[in-house]
């Protein structure tokens, strides 16, 4: 009995051991994971706590929260804030009272995100959350509606600029026609038509047959004498009208090349085009191909004549055999014999006629004007447009060096998101430079620069030279949409079409005055441009494309153009020039744009807040590992570190 109770109370014992170990197991397992609960909670209160001392005049005046701080600062401050988490005393718990037992070992930066990595992606990302709030998602479609007709509006401008550039191409092939032409004429000048010649031999033989009178045999002898020395010339002409027709065809496969290149570049931009505007394009290709490098078509008759060459030539060829039969003296012996000979070769001639070579090429001088006109547009445009669009405007200037631009400006790629997104963004953004940044049209005051928005286009140190950035990248845009209206304007291609052969100097030259009034329709439309650029600078609105009232510019005014050439027309349709800025916000690189908003709001506040203010030392997002240990309390779990005391690592990441 004795030995079976003790076996019960030794079986009673190790039960309970084994129920008191399980007990604590238990609890300490659900302690740790309630520290573990508790640190990631202390570390998430830290950072955020962290996170809420972003620089509050930079959320104020631009929407966007980074805080500014470096590294070593933003750790230690963290730490403070770790430990301020941990201390319980200030609850009332005492240390021995306290069953969590942790305490914070180390903190270590992991990853640091500034407002400048990553392309600004960081900067541009708290911008379109912000302007959410204050711009509905239409805007998108309100600022891309236009997009289309100036983008093919600068489709039109480069390509009739690469027209333009072939312009000695088209041009060698008229003047080789003209050359052709010319030795054609002076070939009928200096010559005589053999027919005639032997039309008149034959009339001196049957005079002399008739009458006896031997001053007829020196008159025989005299054209005999013609036709011969005729026959040499004909054929030298002949060979040199051929030699420049085989110098005419090497220049038509010149152009033949530059048509080719040029409607491969209109078939490949095909699609960017609207209907019309591809036909209005084309029709101007076509009509240069038929001129200038189209063979069959054959518009100056080049192979017609070539092929009339080889005819006259071989008939001029049988002179050789009439030589040999026909003598060159006349007398009674001789007399019948030279006359059936001379009949003979002149009824081989009798459809013989040189005015069946012929050129569809007729010159003719028309009354020249002056076309010095075209080169003071293009001169203006070049050298003087500010002035003349803008007048007095800002002297200030920066100091880059010290902007996000150029000492933190990354490549970086960008994120996959479908197009309509992408110009959401872009939308979102524009809207958000237009309204938070100030303009030639609305400067703000108290900025380091007065047109900022012109900055984020032109990236320039002084207003001046931004201003001519954005002026001439509105004269360009413009510039397109002109000349789709003037190439659309049938009367006005007309007027330029009249213009030109004036300023050619002669009719009958079709590819020269072609490639002239191609030269004065992109004048007109230049001029025209910088009177828009003009007019929207002083917060009228421009027509996207101009229908005939609403040109500022007549074709005779281009001739003495001048800010006085306009006409006084104040239109209340089209677009302003914050919208053209909009457009080419959407049109800009979006990393320079980050970075070039960033250069302003730095160069602002610095300006007005703090000199040593930097957005490449602003924090916009965070991630950092922090080691903990707790001592062991109720059972001691077997831990990878071992020892007396849990080490827990949390990883924490916090962004804007």
């Amino acid at each position: 009995m004795k030995k079976a109770k003790a076996s019960i109370t030794l079986y009673l014992a190790l039960v309970l051991v084994i129920i008191m170990t399980l007990i604590c197991t238990l609890v300490e397992s659900g302690r740790v994971s309630a520290i573990n609960m508790k640190l990631r909670g202390i570390t998430y209160m830290a950072m955020d706590s962290m996170f809420s001392g972003y620089a509050r005049e930079l959320f104020d005046e631009y929407g966007v929260m980074f805080m500014w701080t470096g590294e070593e600062d933003f750790l230690t401050e963290f730490d403070e804030y770790v430990e301020d988490n941990l201390n319980t005393t200030g609850l009332g718990i005492t240390r021995k009272a306290d069953l969590y037992g942790m305490a914070h070992v180390s903190s270590e930066i992991q990853e640091i995100k500034w407002a400048t990595d990553d392309g600004g992606e960081l900067f541009g990302e708290q911008v379109s959350e912000y302007m959410k709030y204050y711009l509905i998602e239409n805007a998108a479609e309100k600022i891309l509606e236009n997009t289309g007709i100036f983008e093919q509006g600068g489709k039109v401008s480069e390509f009739m600029e690469k027209i333009r550039s072939y312009k000695d191409v088209f041009e060698r092939v008229e003047n080789a026609v003209g050359e052709i032409n010319q030795f054609v004429e002076q070939m009928k000048k200096a010559t005589e038509n053999p027919k005639e010649l032997l039309e008149k031999m034959l009339d001196y033989i049957d005079k002399y047959i008739n009458t006896g009178d031997p001053s007829f045999t020196l008159d025989y002898s005299s054209y005999y004498s013609k036709l011969k020395s005729n026959k040499i010339i004909l054929e030298s002409y002949l060979r040199t009208i051929r030699d420049k027709t085989e110098e005419y065809y090497g220049f038509v496969e010149d152009a033949k090349e530059a048509v080719g290149e040029l409607q491969s570049q209109l078939d490949e931009d095909a699609a960017e085009y609207e209907p019309e505007i591809y036909e209005i394009v084309e029709e101007q290709v076509e009509d240069i191909r038929q001129k200038s490098a189209d063979t069959d078509f054959d518009y100056y008759k080049v192979g017609e004549n070539e092929n009339m060459t080889y005819v006259y030539e071989e008939k001029i060829s049988r002179l050789d055999g009439f030589f040999e039969e026909v003598g060159y003296t006349l007398d009674k012996e001789n007399a019948e014999s030279l006359r059936e000979g001379v009949s003979k070769y002149l009824e081989e001639f009798s459809e013989f006629n040189l005015d069946d070579l012929k050129l569809n090429f007729e010159v003719n001088e028309v009354e020249k004007e002056d076309d010095s006109f075209l080169d003071s547009i293009n001169d203006l445009f070049e050298n003087g447009i500010l002035e003349f669009v803008a007048g007095e405007v800002s002297e200030k200037s920066v100091d880059r060096s010290a902007f996000p631009s150029v000492t933190s400006m990354q490549s970086h790629s960008e994120t996959e998101e479908s197009l309509a997104e992408a110009a959401l963004d872009k939308a979102l953004f524009s809207e958000y430079l237009n309204s938070h940044f100030g303009r030639f049209t609305s400067p703000k005051e108290d900025t380091a620069l007065e047109y900022e928005a012109e900055y984020v286009l032109g990236g320039k140190d002084s207003d001046k030279d931004n201003l001519s950035t954005v002026v001439t990248e509105i004269v360009l845009l413009r510039t397109g949409c002109n000349l789709i209206s003037l190439l659309k304007d049938s009367k006005k291609k007309a007027e330029t079409f009249e213009l030109a052969t004036a300023l050619v100097g002669f009719t009958g030259m079709p590819i020269v005055v072609k490639i002239v009034q191609i030269v004065i329709i992109a004048a007109w439309a230049l001029a025209e441009s910088m009177l828009d650029a003009r007019a929207l600078l002083r917060g009228d609105k421009v027509v996207t494309i101009k229908g005939g009232d609403d040109w500022y510019l007549s074709l005779e005014g281009i001739k003495n153009f001048s800010a006085d050439s306009a006409s006084n027309s104040d239109f209340d349709k089209g677009l302003t020039y914050e919208d053209y800025l909009r457009l080419l916000f959407l049109m800009q690189n979006r990393q320079t744009q980050y970075y070039r908003t960033m250069d302003m709001i730095q160069a602002d506040l610095c300006l007005n807040e703090n000199q040593a203010f930097r957005m490449k030392d602003c924090i916009a997002a965070a991630r950092i590992s922090v080691n903990y240990k707790a001592g062991r309390l109720f059972a001691g779990i077997p831990s990878a570190q071992g020892g007396n005391a849990y080490r827990i690592l949390i990883d924490q990441q916090y962004k804007y």
